[in-house]
């Protein structure tokens, strides 16, 4: 069992980073006009949305920047684990 919750929260974490690459990126992209998570535009509130005033976010360029760094660190983890 604690082998279970340990490998859970890993993953919840790797992918709490990789969500903040992510959006990381899309920061770079926008020039600083950034809004991630809560966001207030035009007087309207929200929840979820990546806001880029210049509209060159590439959602393609963020997926696959935190992929990269997201599956080589869960192979590694999953192989190291798994030798012993």
């Amino acid at each position: 069992m604690k082998y279970l919750i340990t490998h859970l929260f890993f993953v919840i974490g790797l992918l709490f980073i990789g969500v903040l690459i992510h959006e990381f990126i899309h920061y770079l992209q926008c020039g600083g006009d950034f809004i991630a998570g809560f966001y207030y535009v035009k007087g309207e509130v929200g929840v979820g949305v990546t806001y880029c005033k210049n509209g060159n976010a590439s959602e393609l360029l963020a997926y696959t920047v935190s992929i990269l760094f997201v599956l080589p660190v869960f192979i590694y983890k999953m192989i190291k684990d798994f030798r012993g």
